[in-house]
C-alpha cells in the first residue's frame, strides 16, 4: 500500500500528542480533548476523518470515510464504528479498541468476507446503517494542524 508509512506517521503523531502532549490538545478547547482523551476508544470517526483529509492532501484520490451502526449478535462488542477505505482497502487506526477483533494498532484489510471490517460493513448494509462520505475537518482545523505539525517532526 502506497500510503502505509504516512498512515503510521499520522497515527504515531496522534498517539504521541494524546499521551505526552495532551496539554496542547487541551489548549484547543473542550471538544478536541474530550474526543481524544480516550484514544483510540470512541474516537474512530474523528480520527479516521482527520487521517482521510491528511491522505487526500498527500495526493491520495481514492479515500472514503465509512461509518456504520450495527447492533447484531455477530458483533456484540461493536455497536458503531468508522474507518477509511483507501485505494480499495479498509484502513483502521482505532480498531485496537475492539480487543476481541484485533490488537493491531493499524489494521489494513482487503474487502473480503474473511476480514471483520468487511463483514461488519455488510451487516451495516443489511441494517441500513452503512454510510460512505468524503472525510472533512468538521471544525477541527486547529487539531488537524497540530497533528500534521507533529507528523513533520517524526
Amino acid at each position: 500500500m502506497k500510503y502505509l508509512s504516512d498512515i503510521h506517521k499520522f497515527r504515531n503523531a496522534l498517539s504521541f500528542l494524546v499521551e505526552f502532549e495532551s496539554y496542547k490538545i487541551l489548549g484547543l478547547g473542550g471538544f478536541a480533548w474530550c474526543g481524544l482523551n480516550s484514544f483510540p476508544n470512541g474516537v474512530c470517526f474523528l480520527s479516521s476523518s482527520l487521517l482521510g483529509v491528511y491522505l487526500t492532501e498527500l495526493g491520495c484520490e481514492d479515500v472514503k470515510l465509512i461509518s456504520a451502526n450495527v447492533d447484531v449478535d455477530e458483533y456484540p462488542d461493536v455497536k458503531s464504528h468508522a474507518w477509511l477505505e483507501v485505494e480499495g482497502k479498509y484502513v483502521d487506526i482505532t480498531a485496537s479498541q475492539f480487543s476481541e477483533r484485533t490488537n493491531a494498532r493499524i489494521t489494513v484489510q482487503n474487502k473480503c468476507a474473511a476480514e471483520w471490517l468487511f463483514a461488519y460493513a455488510q451487516a451495516a448494509r443489511r441494517e441500513g446503517t452503512y454510510r460512505e462520505q468524503k472525510p472533512d475537518l468538521d471544525n477541527c482545523l486547529s487539531l488537524y494542524n497540530l497533528i500534521v505539525s507533529k507528523v513533520k517532526c517524526i
